[in-house]
């Protein structure tokens, strides 16, 4: 059976549409279980982390979970949204998709799956039946295991993390870290970046969160492949 990939731009009656048309240098990356809803801000300036806090959907019913400088996540409350979301209608449409959703300048980007190529046209029907705008930047089905590097950019590999998070996980491959047994210590390799082992260690934590959240719908398209068995 065929799998296909869409890659698409969407700009609809959305809250955080709306406030990233107001932030055009941000980018705004979303987690949405159908209950509750987290939203990562990077890019913002220091006037704007300010405003941002004032924001509607943000100063009302939902909790800062994560502050550093330039970028915000929060943590909101799915059910003060009404009518049918993208998440919804692509789960609708017998889809999947890649997270998180990444929102620049008012357009939402995804990545989607699915075993038609007909409920991806569909989902895009149902998308502009419901008022909003979809640029389709490509369909096509998706490739065998053999070339998998050509259809997982870097891009949507590091996905959200910060370039300390980047370096961090980067000198711990280097360095022997993830070996059996391990080549070097969590202490060592914070001294060699000039940080404590507690900031080390959490930088180190958040890179191997989210390239696994990043990578595990990855995972899905191809969790029955038996390339991927040993």
């Amino acid at each position: 059976m065929s799998r296909y990939e869409m890659r698409m731009a969407v700009r609809h009656d959305c809250p955080f549409c709306e406030i990233s048309s107001r932030y055009p240098n941000a980018t705004f990356r979303v987690w949405d279980n159908f209950r509750t809803v987290i939203v990562e801000i990077n890019g913002l300036g220091p006037e704007e982390m300010k405003f941002i806090r004032t924001e509607p959907i943000f100063s009302f019913d939902s909790n800062i979970v994560q502050e550093s400088e330039g970028s915000v996540r929060f943590f909101v409350n799915d059910s003060r949204f009404v009518g049918t979301t993208i998440s919804q209608m692509i789960e609708e449409n017998d889809c999947w998709y890649l997270v998180p959703d990444e929102i620049r300048g008012g357009w939402e980007h995804h990545t989607i799956f699915s075993d038609s190529r007909e409920n991806l046209q569909k989902l895009v029907e149902d998308i502009k039946s419901a008022g909003g705008e979809a640029r389709v930047s490509s369909i096509h089905p998706l490739v065998t295991s053999g070339q998998w590097e050509s259809i997982l950019p870097i891009s949507s590999i590091l996905a959200g993390l910060t370039r300390k998070q980047i370096n961090a996980i980067s000198i711990a491959v280097e360095m022997g870290y993830f070996e059996e047994p391990s080549l070097i210590s969590a202490d060592d390799l914070a001294g060699k970046i000039g940080v404590s082992r507690s900031t080390f260690s959490e930088h180190l934590r958040k890179a191997q969160r989210k390239i696994l959240t990043n990578v595990f719908s990855w995972i899905q398209i191809d969790i029955d492949n038996p390339a991927f068995r040993s």
